[in-house]
């Protein structure tokens, strides 16, 4: 059953977002698992939601631990993220 995760960040500054979004379109092709789809989208001036639907929850955690690598090189940048994560409903 596929599974999704939406994160919604709040930057620090417009600049922070900037530059994340930058680095996490660099380093997330060649480290993140594979999803059936994954979108950002810019909520505010220092804002963004993603979404990734995974093709199931194994796969979902396997994306967490290896997004943390990430988040130690940019959570500097961020000042709070709200995440959520479940079963994909039809």
């Amino acid at each position: 059953m596929p599974h999704a995760r939406i994160i919604n960040t709040e930057f620090k500054s417009k600049e922070d977002l900037e530059l994340s979004i930058i680095a996490w379109q660099k380093w997330s092709p060649d480290n993140m698992p594979s999803s059936l789809s994954r979108y950002i989208v810019r909520t505010g001036e220092k804002s963004t939601m993603m979404t990734a639907v995974y093709e199931n929850e194994e796969l979902l955690n396997q994306a967490q631990v290896i997004a943390a690598e990430w988040w130690k090189m940019y959570g500097h940048h961020v000042y709070e993220t709200i995440v959520f994560d479940g079963p994909v409903m039809e």
